[in-house]
């Protein structure tokens, strides 16, 4: 049976106080963890998609496809993105992406969900022109964001009415196309110079940490409805 912070603590030297506060000790909520009769912080604590995605993997991959645009090329980009117009998603970018290292979660939710579609209307137009190795590089940017736009769209679903198994498969596999593509964009910014072996967005803890999440839905529903931070 858990014991209730306000009647009893345990202090190091293994003396006991019943009076908590008055040596330093604050009622935070966390004590109610006291009352389980078992946690275990590996499992009982699911993926926050917040930070494991939008500020986490998202993130990473627009700063350095942002690094690897020349100023031209992140005008077109920016313009593109303020001219954003679709009948099926009207949010548009709160900020500049010049200000892209402040951006808040929705930001580059906004982002993820329109890269796709401005990079490929880019590749094929403004910058179909380019030389072969530039593009090189855009293209394995291209691919990256979109098979991250459809991990985001999957992880936001709010309800999985049938087939759960199909989902989970489909979940798991397109995590693991990301991390395949984004492990060759990695290869590709590191044999150009742009980037050192030991900064590779592949090596990042969220990334890994994103092939749990199914797991974290078989226990928990769909992310969404473990999103800690919808106001962000």
């Amino acid at each position: 049976m858990g014991l209730d912070l306000e009647d009893l603590v345990r202090l190091p030297n293994d003396t006991v106080t019943a009076n908590p506060t008055a040596v330093g000790y604050k009622l935070t909520g966390g004590e109610a963890l006291g009352n389980l009769e078992a946690f275990d912080i590996t499992k009982d604590c699911p993926v926050e998609i917040l930070h494991t995605t939008m500020l986490g993997v998202t993130k990473y991959l627009l700063l350095e496809f942002c690094n690897y645009l020349d100023s031209d090329e992140l005008k077109d980009l920016e313009l593109k993105c303020r001219s954003y117009d679709s009948k099926a998603f009207r949010r548009m970018l709160s900020s500049s992406l010049r200000l892209r290292r402040s951006f808040v979660g929705r930001d580059y939710k906004v982002f993820s969900q329109q890269a796709a579609v401005i990079l490929n209307d880019l590749l094929h137009h403004g910058w179909s022109a380019k030389s072969e190795e530039k593009m090189e590089g855009l293209r394995a940017f291209f691919d990256c964001f979109r098979v991250h736009g459809e991990v985001m769209s999957l992880l936001f679903m709010s309800k999985i009415e049938t087939k759960f198994s199909m989902y989970k498969l489909l979940l798991n596999k397109k995590t693991e196309e990301l991390t395949a593509m984004i492990g060759v964009v990695d290869n590709f910014l590191v044999a150009q110079g742009n980037m050192t072996a030991n900064s590779k967005m592949g090596n990042k803890p969220k990334l890994h940490i994103l092939h749990h999440i199914v797991e974290d839905i078989e226990r928990f529903a769909t992310a969404i409805h473990f999103e800690s931070e919808k106001g962000e």
